[in-house]
């Protein structure tokens, strides 16, 4: 009694929790069989090797956050089975198959937060990967690496109720369909990155019968007949607004748009219709799969008209009323550096240690996306500040041209132009690869002035016009080395 009594906590919402493991709770479905209704399943890091049922019971599954809890399927297992009403979080579901219906089903509604299912396969038993028979609430998830005979996902099965699937990636899954919304009633499909996705028929499908806004998503280098597809008699019933839409038929003969009317969007093959157009939007760096917009992107300010109380948020998790309008795709442009992006690729280039002072040029660090543009001939002044730093300080820059990425992150740059020349500053024999930036109308001159803050160096007249990378390190008269931001400068006409 006394180990039962352990594990019966009351949460902060008067909800009774159960945690797993513990002696009364080893295992998910022991906690689960004898649960009240709306009893919280507290399940601590680690891999679980069954499926995840509530029994009958609307039941709120936690994990525990930063991605430890894992529900393994392994040859044997669905990922989860529930019923109706059931939620869950910070729960991460691999390699689940598909035993006579889906590898993870739930018969009624559904609500999922900061969710992912990567590596399972629906090819045994005709099913999809996901399905919702109910309404569904899907935010913050990641759908990965997912095979299916027929959709890897199903939405809204038997509903006519609104729902939504928001701020979510779905990246690199095959089947004969991607997303089916299948609901009667209005869907919400938004903020999103589509990425990499293999159909043999639509990439997303969506119901006649319903209502469906697919905005503010980005949808971009999958291979599917037509790309979203909507065959209801009324066109005004389904919509893609703000949404960069390209590069998704492979030449199959489809398009991107099959039946849904489109709205400040850029979409590829779209005549100039309700503000939409077709111009390649500029991301920032697509080779390292980074597709926030370039701060030249013809994609940013041109979606909607923002509401005055912006709930939505972009992929990152900002605002979108940021601008005179939204931007359009999952990225809204602006706003500080957000770190990590949603997809686990870093925002920041190069290494960013503890209380890092902050690298300006020209007064900016460049925002969240890092850059400041600045016109030729423009004298960049660079400046650092941090907590504690005094004038008596010791900084080094070093640099590249263009915008750096993880196979050449520290390559001296071309000067052909003679923009700006780098020359090497050894710290210490363990780290050869630091390069101070030399005036190059006084060589020899370094830094102007050469010991105070701010530091400043002239560019010619007419420099290269190409991005250069710069960051740098810092030593305060009584600390130790610290590492910068880095602030790509970005050459604009003068």
């Amino acid at each position: 009694l006394f180990a039962v009594l352990l594990t019966l906590c009351i949460g902060a919402s008067g909800q009774q929790v159960r945690s797993v493991p513990s002696p009364a709770d080893p295992t998910i479905a022991s906690a689960a069989m004898t649960a009240a209704p709306g009893t919280i399943v507290s399940i601590a890091a680690g891999v679980y090797h069954e499926t995840l049922r509530d029994f009958g019971a609307p039941l709120v599954f936690e994990g525990a956050p930063g991605g430890g809890t894992i529900i393994e399927g392994g040859l044997v297992r669905r990922s989860f089975l529930l019923g109706n009403g059931s939620s869950l979080k910070d729960l991460h579901f691999r390699r689940g198959i598909d035993l006579g219906g889906a590898c993870a089903e739930a018969t009624g509604s559904l609500l999922m937060r900061d969710c992912s299912i990567r590596n399972c396969h629906a090819q045994l038993g005709n099913g999809p990967v996901l399905l919702v028979g109910g309404t569904f609430d899907i935010v913050a998830c990641q759908f990965r690496n997912n095979t299916a005979m027929q959709a890897v996902m199903v939405l809204g099965q038997n509903t006519a109720q609104f729902s939504q699937l928001s701020r979510c990636l779905i990246k690199s899954n095959r089947g004969a369909q991607i997303v089916v919304f299948a609901q009667g009633g209005t869907a919400s499909f938004d903020n999103s990155l589509v990425i990499d996705n293999e159909a043999t028929g639509n990439l997303i499908d969506l119901d006649p019968a319903g209502t469906h806004a697919i905005t503010h998503d980005t949808i971009i280098f999958n291979l599917a007949q037509n790309t979203i597809s909507f065959l209801g008699s009324n066109p005004n019933a389904a919509s893609v607004n703000s949404c960069i839409v390209r590069e998704n038929t492979g030449g199959q003969g489809g398009v991107e748009l099959d039946g849904p009317a489109a709205y400040r969007s850029n979409i590829s093959g779209w005549g100039a219709s309700n503000e939409s157009f077709d111009i390649e939007p500029t991301f920032f760096n697509p080779q390292l799969g980074n597709f926030r917009l370039h701060p030249f992107s013809v994609s940013i300010d041109t979606g909607r008209f923002p509401v005055a109380i912006e709930t939505v948020r972009d992929l990152d998790g900002f605002p979108r009323n940021v601008g005179p309008l939204t931007d359009q795709g999952c990225y809204e442009y602006g706003g500080p550096d957000p770190g990590p992006s949603f997809d686990g690729t870093a925002q920041t280039f190069l290494p960013q240690l503890g209380p890092s002072p902050m690298l300006r040029v020209n007064g900016s660090d460049g925002g969240r996306n890092h850059v400041v543009p600045v016109m030729a001939g423009q004298n960049l002044q660079i400046s650092v500040q941090g907590p504690g730093l005094s004038s008596n300080v010791d900084f080094v820059l070093w640099g590249q041209f263009g915008f750096p990425n993880a196979f050449n992150p520290m390559a001296i740059p071309h000067t052909n132009a003679g923009l700006i020349v780098v020359t090497p500053h050894y710290l210490a024999p363990a780290n050869p690869a630091l390069f101070t930036l030399v005036d190059t109308m006084n060589p020899g001159n370094g830094f102007l002035p050469p010991t105070l803050a701010p530091w400043a160096f002239t560019s010619i007249a007419t420099p290269v016009a190409a991005p250069f990378a710069l960051q740098g390190i810092i030593k305060d008269a009584g600390g130790g080395w610290q590492i910068t931001n880095c602030v790509v400068v970005f050459i604009g006409p003068s």
